[in-house]
């Protein structure tokens, strides 16, 4: 099946899903014992929840789905504004006041990335993922190369250690082996906790660098069948993703505690703790094969051999080695929310709903189908404030940027707005993944 068919059928299913969430929730509240009304406003609220259950449209899901998924939209790109300024009109069009807000936040783009195997035998690694036939999406070459973002720029040659899923517990497997990591390569396989923290334990025990891959035991064809015949990932499927310390503290580096707004102190990147300081970098599975391979050494302990069809060994003796040079372009980019506000009744009181809105490249499961959502559920509100109703409160609806480095659009609004916040939130709804497994394993294809 390719992207394509899977995307149409994501479409229709997080359309029908959306229906159908409107439909139980509005059965949900139409019972004899209606929560949270009195007697005499309980038949009223009835009438407009029926009037309600009308108006959500599952072609109109699937068009803004559709639009969305339409071309890659990472953060700090022109595709990234584009998409933010289509929101921002969708949503003036249903009558909300909506604007762009937007912040300079210190935001890499890789320039260069290289990985080869240099002994025992050289080989080029870091390779594509691969296109498939009748999948124009896995063609498209604005699609950005595997990277994990805020790793920092560097060049290491070294032996390589495989250690694992990189946890602390692994590290203390290791030592207690008489495996040293510091100076060399890591090898840890995706899984078992955030990527940003097997960056920074690399870093703690004195890696020279980090490479993390996506074990087919994890989500490939151990799981499953894998694309294009079944969701689950291909052997040259590399996963994207942040590695921002965000246990230490999420949103821009430079800026902590304070929005990146004109005016704002910023921080030396060298003084940003939240700053990874190994370069990292994922690869497929396929590619880790080639290096697990090479390892010698001694045997992995019970449970750490994965889903490759051979032997695990620790490594770390000069005889298998690999060559990786990275050159991030890092650099002051625009990130931009997108706040649409239907102002209530009580304009003093806010019930808001969220979601980001750039993706690693499609991002069709991952925002886009809590995106379309949201658009639908907007359309509709405008649908009922257009017939004479007002909400009791104000609804407010946010589409987060540049979420997946690191939270950075809602950290920094909120960073900006907490006064405000703290006197007038009294609810928060968010709305990342609208179509929940089993289909949202689709978005390893789609991203």
């Amino acid at each position: 099946m390719d992207a394509s068919k899977l995307r149409k059928q994501l479409v229709a299913l997080a359309a029908g899903a959306l229906l159908l969430s409107f439909a139980a929730a509005a059965r949900a509240r139409i019972s004899d014992d209606l929560a949270g009304f009195l007697p005499a406003h309980a038949e009223a609220e009835r009438q407009l929840e029926r009037k309600y259950r009308l108006i959500p449209d599952a072609a109109h899901a699937e068009s803004d789905l559709r639009h969305l998924t339409s071309a890659p939209h990472m953060a700090g790109t022109d595709a990234d504004r584009s998409v933010a300024e289509w929101l921002r009109d969708q949503y003036q069009s249903f009558g909300f006041d909506a604007q762009i807000v937007s912040y300079s936040v210190w935001l890499p783009q890789p320039r260069e990335i290289q990985l080869e195997l240099v002994k025992p035998a050289h080989k080029a690694l870091a390779t594509p993922e691969a296109p498939y036939d009748g999948d124009p999406d896995t063609h498209d070459e604005r699609a950005v190369r595997p990277f994990n973002i805020y790793s920092p720029s560097g060049e290491v040659t070294a032996p390589v250690v495989y250690a694992n899923f990189g946890t602390v517990d692994d590290y203390r497997e290791l030592a207690s082996l008489g495996i040293n990591v510091e100076g060399k390569v890591v090898l840890a396989r995706y899984g078992e906790g955030y990527r940003g923290i097997k960056a920074k334990l690399a870093e703690e025990h004195n890696a020279a660098a980090l490479i993390l891959y996506s074990d087919p035991e994890q989500d490939g064809y151990s799981a499953g069948v894998p694309y294009p015949q079944g969701p689950w990932r291909p052997m040259s499927s590399v996963q994207r993703g942040s590695i921002l310390y965000t246990q230490i503290y999420p949103g821009d580096p430079l800026t902590p505690g304070a929005a990146a707004e004109p005016g704002a102190h910023h921080l030396a990147p060298a003084d940003a703790s939240n700053l990874p300081r190994v370069p990292t970098l994922p690869i497929s599975a396929q590619d880790a094969a080639v290096i697990l391979q090479s390892l010698r050494g001694k045997r992995v302990p019970r449970g750490w051999q994965g889903g490759l069809p051979f032997a695990y060994h620790l490594g770390g003796a000069n005889d298998a080695q690999v060559h990786m040079k990275l050159v991030m372009d890092y650099a002051q980019r625009p990130i931009y929310d997108v706040i649409a506000t239907l102002h209530g009744a009580s304009d003093d009181q806010w019930v808001m709903l969220g979601n980001h809105h750039d993706a690693w490249v499609f991002g069709a499961v991952d925002p886009g189908s809590g995106t379309a959502a949201m658009l639908e559920t907007a359309r509709s509100l405008g649908e009922l404030v257009r017939s004479g109703w007002t909400p009791r409160r104000t609804i407010v609806m946010c589409h987060w940027d540049g979420e997946e480095p690191g939270l950075l659009g809602s950290t920094e609004w909120v960073e900006a707005h907490r006064a405000e916040l703290q006197a007038k939130a009294i609810a928060y709804i968010n709305a990342d993944v609208g179509v929940p497994a089993p289909i949202s394993q689709h978005r390893r294809r789609l991203r």
